[in-house]
């Protein structure tokens, strides 16, 4: 297909289990102009063998078969490749809405967006949860802020990018960034745009406690070798764009991180806590972050990590 009107990039890594459930939602889109850019990075199941029947089912699905990269690497495959004006990403163990697409599109053009953000759903076991992406601000600058603050979503999958503001701004995923990529890569491509818009209306499934192993469940020693790229990554951006409180947040994000994480251990977590001096208390952070901080820091670590485990499991039901 020539130029069409949205290219969509999976990045896919270990997920036959759920990715035909995710291409099944995207061929079934009411917009029809788009491309499907299908990255296999390296699996080791049958995802390969399931992008191949894709896309030999489809013309518009395309297997791409490449070495072992990361996230990152792979997203970035799929950019390089990508012919359509706009761009978005599909998790493969995620799903999408049928007006997605359509509804992305329409927005974009009729406003002339650079970026069209979304609502999104959290699907949990026994419950669906509806998150407002909201922005105070439509202005480029303060979503930028936003993310960084954790009151937007970093992910590209409820976000559809103009594809010349991305080449123009020769903007690209950080290599090796194989956690937050997403955020650092919106925040690159928000200083190149002019235009946001926003649809109050949800689209984009996102699963959670998948029982994979794709990206989304590295190992202790994985998640903090990735983090500590995000973190010096998102530490040079916030000298270019002069918002020092960015670095408060990022490293605050990074303990928060730690308590989630079930395989950090104490020491890892107060190493980390020596490092920088930290700004205990923002406006913006939920009051369970909070509480969870506080006890990690003044009381126990592993308590804090059983706070939040009895956290999630009441969520749970």
């Amino acid at each position: 297909m020539q130029n069409p009107g949205i290219s969509i990039v999976v990045p896919v890594y270990n997920l036959e289990k759920y990715i035909k459930h995710c291409l099944d939602s995207i061929a079934r889109q009411t917009f029809s102009n788009f491309e499907v850019l299908l990255i296999d990075d390296g699996s080791t199941d049958n995802s390969g063998a399931i992008c191949d029947e894709y896309a030999q089912r489809d013309n518009r699905f395309h297997a791409y078969h490449k070495a072992n990269g990361g996230l990152a690497s792979a997203n970035q495959y799929g950019l390089e490749r990508a012919t359509g004006k706009y761009i978005i990403n599909v998790d493969p163990d995620d799903w999408v809405e049928d007006e997605m697409l359509a509804s992305l599109y329409s927005k974009a053009e009729e406003d002339d967006a650079d970026m069209v953000i979304c609502d999104f759903y959290m699907d949990y076991p026994k419950k669906q949860l509806y998150k407002s992406q909201q922005p105070d601000s439509l202005e480029p600058d303060h979503i930028i802020d936003s993310l960084f603050s954790g009151k937007l979503h970093g992910s590209h999958c409820n976000k559809l990018i103009r594809v010349s503001c991305i080449r123009e701004g020769h903007v690209s995923f950080v290599e090796g960034a194989n956690y937050c990529e997403d955020l650092l890569f919106n925040v690159q491509v928000l200083t190149h745009i002019k235009k946001v818009s926003y649809i109050h209306a949800s689209f984009y499934h996102y699963v959670q406690y998948a029982d994979n192993t794709s990206y989304t469940n590295p190992s202790n020693t994985k998640w903090l070798k990735n983090y500590e790229i995000y973190q010096k990554e998102a530490e040079r951006l916030a000298g270019e764009l002069n918002k020092p409180w960015i670095r408060d947040s990022v490293h605050m994000n990074k303990l928060m991180g730690m308590i989630r994480h079930r395989y950090i251990k104490k020491s890892e977590f107060k190493k980390e806590l020596n490092r920088n001096d930290v700004r205990w208390v923002t406006k913006d952070m939920p009051y369970k972050n909070k509480t969870l901080l506080y006890v990690a820091k003044y009381i126990s670590f592993p308590l804090s990590q059983r706070l939040y485990s009895l956290f999630m499991t009441t969520f749970r039901k």
